[in-house]
């Protein structure tokens, strides 16, 4: 199953896309065009975080780890393609402490092509943060929105709250960005798109028996 939210701002086009597969796993893509050739004399990125709020099995007894390994404290990250353990891919895990079931996020391949900040101009400076959830906390301009406003400014998300919980697990918040970049003369009105996978982890067998939720 497919879902699909499309978003029209003048002249650039956006979709937000999530793929949704029978074993429960899902790939989510943000994409941008240009629809009449605006600007296309200027190289321009955009960029999307989602702010994915899980609460696996409730909003309690959840942790977020990086390659499997618990993080206690709220964190900011960057994508790396050998990161990981033995020079494997970084990747980011949220799971029930109880159940022991999650999901596992990892980049897709498009999204190491647009590294944060390749505009220079410091509104994206991390690919992931971990947070632990709190009601409206990320309110950087409170209910103004001016345009250069852009920033994601995750120090007031990742501000040194626990979210291991002592082992077992609060509610926690990842945030995850992607990015594409129109390149004047090069590829500025083909449409692109990036995104990460989600894959179930741990055993969701009694989840599919009586329908997954």
């Amino acid at each position: 199953m497919v879902l699909t939210t499309q978003y029209v701002a003048d002249w650039y086009m956006y979709t937000s896309r999530v793929f949704f597969y029978a074993n429960g796993a899902f790939d989510a893509q943000f994409g941008f065009g240009n629809r009449n050739g605006t600007n296309n004399h200027l190289t321009h990125w955009h960029h999307n975080y989602w702010r994915l709020d899980f609460d696996i099995e409730g909003a309690s007894n959840n942790v977020l780890s990086i390659n499997d390994v618990v993080q206690n404290t709220e964190f900011t990250g960057l994508r790396d393609p050998i990161g990981g353990p033995g020079g494997s891919e970084r990747t980011w895990e949220v799971r029930n402490t109880v159940s022991g079931r999650g999901y596992r996020l990892t980049p897709g391949r498009n999204d190491y092509n647009t590294p944060t900040n390749q505009s220079g101009r410091n509104f994206h400076l991390v690919d992931v943060i971990g947070t632990a959830y709190v009601a409206n906390e990320y309110t950087d301009r409170g209910n103004t929105n001016n345009l250069g406003d852009c920033g994601m400014l995750s120090a007031n998300l990742a501000n040194g709250q626990d979210i291991g919980g002592g082992g077992a697990g609060t509610d926690v918040v990842m945030y995850y960005r992607v990015g594409v970049r129109d390149q004047t003369g090069v590829d500025s009105m083909i449409c692109k798109s990036a995104g990460p996978s989600f894959t179930p982890i741990g055993n969701w067998t009694s989840m599919f028996a009586n329908g997954f939720e």
